[in-house]
């Protein structure tokens, strides 16, 4: 039985987005019939080819490896988790002793991955980016928490008691 092909490509848009948020998106894209994954290393275990003939991807891919060998990916992902691998929040807890919470970064209210602000005591959140505070709205799309949808918000909601 004969192999599927593989297309092996760079990811531009996940280099330029690490490269602006310092984040750690596996930039090799890697499709097998419909089956799109990503990864950070890809080895290629036998005969491939380069390929450039002036022509593109769907994707916008102008230069890419094709091979019917197998491969081993190196932390592989989908789509959406590949697209969550954002730096780590620098943003330090400072736990209050009523259950309140407060993340500060630079002496500024400021956390990327949920609200910079807990009133444990009225159970109210407020988020906030480099010390200014956001809207929820403003702070989804600036966050980069857009991802977040269905299920997922939903959830997160309910954790932070927003309504």
């Amino acid at each position: 039985m004969k192999s599927q092909k593989k297309i092996i490509h760079v990811n531009r848009q996940h280099i330029a987005m690490n490269a602006k948020d310092g984040g750690n998106r596996p930039v090799y894209t890697v499709k097998t019939g419909g089956k799109t994954r990503y990864a950070r290393e890809v080895s290629i275990l036998g005969p491939s080819r380069i390929v450039y003939n002036g022509s593109q991807l769907n994707c916008g891919a102008r230069a890419w490896i094709e091979t019917d060998s197998d491969i081993e990916l190196v932390d592989e992902m989908s789509f959406t988790e590949a697209r969550k691998q954002k730096h780590k929040n620098p943003a330090k807890l400072i736990k209050m002793s009523d259950g309140s919470e407060i993340w500060m970064y630079k002496k500024k209210l400021h956390r990327e991955d949920g609200p910079a602000v807990y009133i444990a005591r009225t159970g109210k959140s407020r988020f906030y980016l480099n010390g200014e505070e956001r809207s929820l709205e403003e702070w989804i799309k600036e966050s980069g928490q857009y991802h977040m949808s269905g299920p997922e918000l939903t959830l997160f909601l309910l954790k932070w008691n927003i309504k």
